[in-house]
């Protein structure tokens, strides 16, 4: 059992901190704009003024890129850090931009939209990428907040997209010991690739996609990435992501209730614990994430369907049935164009 703290802007934190203490962790959590939401719950507990206990922590998780200097220092810190201030540096990126092969824009292209995260440890890039294919859309009758989300994952050794965007920020990521993930978002076509995003953020649904794969626990993954000897994740199995919305969630309801060996698959965010089981906090309408790996698409979807069947309590809770539908196809025409192997 070791004690990990983990850091948030808003509510982004609480799937995390929720996961971490299911492996058994003493968790304590700090919000830096919302104090009150880890206030509500029974636990994990929170602190006010988490720069004042450090050396009480094993682990500092950051799902926040806004932490202060005295964190920044810390050893123990994953994600976050003076990267994200570089990255908010126009004079940085223009000086990197010609070394990316990757164009940069910040206007929409006609293309595949594509993620790619790797893994950042004192000793480099982790030898495999996650790639992500998202599916959002707007403004078509879907009521509840992020309703629209979802995602399907593999594992990838070798990627022209990888070569694209990472070598070049390596020396910097090392020159001020950043520690956690990195991700590019992508806009791909046949011949060029465009870079419209690159975010250091340790986020919940990464953690959830990367836990789905790797089916280990995710300090091992936090605790041997701090000098680099964290286990290499390898998986031949997708990993689908379907996000639950509720668009007007009412407080210490029970709209989701998973079973505690649902918990993996099912991170809650809009919720707390408390003794008569997850409630809402009615904060933010994204109840939560459901996860499954398999296979085959086919089979991640039979197992979300079971999920949802398990968790779901409400039927004012919203998510999509579609998600992962076309993504072989998308794949395919991802190896057609000679981006993936």
């Amino acid at each position: 059992m070791s004690s990990v703290l983990v850091l948030s802007e808003y509510d982004e934190g609480v799937p995390l901190a929720f996961m971490m203490r299911s492996e058994k962790h003493i968790v304590r959590t700090s919000s830096r704009r919302c104090p009150e939401i880890f206030a509500q719950g029974t636990n994990p507990s929170r602190i006010a003024r988490p720069s004042q206990m450090l050396e009480q922590f094993d682990l500092i998780l950051s799902t926040t890129p806004f932490v202060d200097e005295e964190m920044v220092r810390n050893k123990r810190l994953i994600g976050a850090g003076r990267f994200h201030a570089k990255l908010l540096d126009p004079a940085y990126l223009d000086s990197i931009r010609a070394s990316l092969l990757a164009h940069t824009s910040s206007f929409a292209l006609e293309g595949q939209r594509v993620v790619v995260t790797t893994w950042v440890s004192p000793k480099g890039y982790s030898p495999t990428h996650l790639l992500s294919l998202t599916y959002d859309r707007l403004m078509d009758g879907d009521k509840g907040p992020l309703t629209y989300a979802g995602s399907v994952h593999r594992l990838v050794k070798e990627s022209k997209l990888f070569e694209e965007i990472f070598p070049p920020l390596l020396p910097l990521l090392q020159k001020v010991g950043f520690i956690g993930p990195l991700t590019a978002y992508l806009i791909v076509n046949e011949s060029e690739t465009f870079l419209y995003s690159l975010s250091p953020v340790l986020t919940s649904f990464l953690l959830q996609r990367m836990s789905e794969l790797s089916r280990k626990p995710l300090f091992s993954l936090f605790w041997g990435s701090l000098d680099g000897d964290q286990a290499e994740i390898q998986s031949d199995e997708y990993a689908l992501c379907v996000s639950l919305s509720c668009s007007m969630p009412k407080e210490n309801e029970s709209y989701v209730s998973p079973p505690l060996e649902a918990l993996p698959h099912l991170w809650l965010r809009d919720a707390k614990e408390t003794p008569e089981g997850f409630l809402t906090m009615g904060t933010s309408g994204l109840l939560g994430v459901v996860s499954a790996r398999g296979v085959s698409i086919k089979e991640c979807k039979r197992r979300i369907s079971r999920t949802l069947s398990n968790g779901v309590k409400s039927p004012e809770v919203q998510y999509r049935s579609d998600i992962g539908d076309d993504a072989e196809e998308r794949f395919n025409v991802l190896r057609s164009w000679g981006w993936l192997i």
